[in-house]
This record gives C-alpha cells, structure tokens and sequence, in this order.
C-alpha cells in the first residue's frame, strides 16, 4: 500500500563502512543516515570525499562491508547520471564529432 506518513523511515544507513579494493583508507567510514519522504537531502563535498560511494551504497549498486542499508519493501530509487546524459546530448547536436 506504500508508505502513509511522510515522516517514516524509508531508507536508512547504519554505521556503514566501505572500502574500494585494494584502496588505502575508507572511501566511506561509519555512516549513518535515515531518509522519509519528506526529507531533501544535499551532499555537498570535495572530490575523493566518499559522495560516490554513498550515493552507490544508498541504491544498492554496492554493498557495505560493515554496517546495514535498509529500505522500505515500497521503495524504488531512481538514478540520473549528469555526466551520461550531458556527453549524450553532446554526441547528439554534433559536438562530439
């Protein structure tokens, strides 16, 4: 029936550490965040800085090594890479040729 408040927790991220192969330190380290639907959330930071990686681990594309994500059985996430789509429009108008 999907979610009836938008106050109630549909994603959440506990104490979530995660480390790229062979990588030197965490590319994210002991995170936590919950997320309702009325939250809006910014994720401001320089490059290198773990954004990636959060974003990726929040969607599922890769899993902690430590901590849990948990999401709401209702919930669908959506992805809109910027990069991808920019180059396409590029190839498209005749810029890229």
């Amino acid at each position: 029936l999907g979610v009836r408040s938008q106050k109630r927790c549909v994603l959440r991220m506990a104490n979530v550490s995660y480390t790229y192969f062979e990588a030197i330190h965490l590319a994210l380290a002991n995170a936590s965040i919950s997320v309702s639907l009325s939250s809006r959330i910014a994720i401001p930071g320089d490059n290198g800085s773990g954004k990636s990686a959060l974003l990726k681990l929040l969607t599922g594309e890769l899993v902690p090594q430590w901590g849990k994500v948990e999401t709401h059985p209702n919930l669908r996430i959506g992805v809109y890479q910027a990069a991808a789509c920019l180059a396409t429009r590029g190839d498209a108008q005749g810029e890229n040729t």
